[in-house]
């Protein structure tokens, strides 16, 4: 298993904008458990995304900085990536929003970003790291953050049996070969304390949502398969607000290490 850069200019070369999808998209998001949490830490913290500073790193297409972005905030996008932030400007840009684009290796941020965000976050990127990279690029998101900003860092769940019976089955058959190790609530706690968020707390996202993701779907596309017939089976266009559960911290799909860089006012 592999995570280098040749392979997520691959990936990204699969990616086709499409104006509806991606509406859909950002609406899903919206209606989204992580979202929710996020969107409120946000409002507690700074009562407006208006004028925010907001980077995230590893960021791909920066569809959750697009979010932030219809809100007010000013986004940067870093990736080291070409073909990720020519997307990311198309995604931006079919949307009326902009943002700062540049292209650098999350793993050595370039000096003149450190300390100047009120927010950094990253989705889906800590987990294609072995240690010491892996702790590594958690600090990324500290050392970019101004004193009392805040990060969001989302990775996938260890204990998401729906997510781990899905990698297995991808992996079992040879399909799925990018270097992917999810975390533990126990690792993210340690990491946060060792780097220095203070204070710091894990979330998690929607469990029912990672069954009906990684189980339903899964299992109706692979009997398709079998029976010799393609699966049209597509997300519903009629996108309910998930509602929150005392399963998502543990169970769920992400979970989302929300740490803070102490400021002053807090000692």
């Amino acid at each position: 298993m592999k995570n280098d850069k040749q392979i997520w200019d691959d990936i990204w070369k699969e990616i086709k904008a499409n104006i509806s999808e991606d509406k859909l998209m950002v609406r899903r998001e919206i209606s989204s458990i992580r979202w929710q949490k996020i969107e409120k830490r946000v409002i507690d913290k700074y009562r407006s995304f208006n004028g925010l500073d907001v980077i995230e790193i590893g960021a791909g297409r920066g569809e959750n900085a697009l979010l932030m972005s219809l809100r007010g905030a000013s986004v940067t996008l870093l990736d080291y990536s070409e073909i990720a932030l020519e997307e990311a400007k198309l995604l931006f840009s079919n949307f009326g929003c902009t943002a700062h684009f540049i292209k650098a290796d999350a793993l050595n941020i370039p000096p003149n970003l450190l300390n100047k965000f009120d927010v950094s976050m990253s989705f889906g990127l800590a987990e294609h790291f072995t240690y010491p990279q892996r702790q590594q690029i958690i600090n990324s998101h500290y050392i970019l953050l101004k004193q009392g900003g805040l990060s969001f860092i989302s990775v996938p769940n260890a204990f998401c049996f729906p997510y781990r019976l899905a990698q297995m089955a991808l992996r079992l058959f040879h399909k799925f070969q990018l270097l992917e190790i999810p975390f533990t609530r126990s690792e993210l706690r340690k990491i946060a304390h060792s780097i220095g968020y203070q204070p710091y707390e894990i979330v998690g996202s929607s469990f029912f949502t990672a069954i009906d993701e990684f189980l339903i779907r899964n299992a109706i596309h692979s009997v398709a398969k079998r029976i010799g017939i393609k699966s049209s089976l597509k997300r519903s266009d009629n996108i309910k607000e998930e509602k929150e559960t005392i399963f998502d911290d543990y169970l769920g799909y992400s979970l989302i290490l929300i740490g803070y860089k102490l400021s002053s006012s807090w000692k």
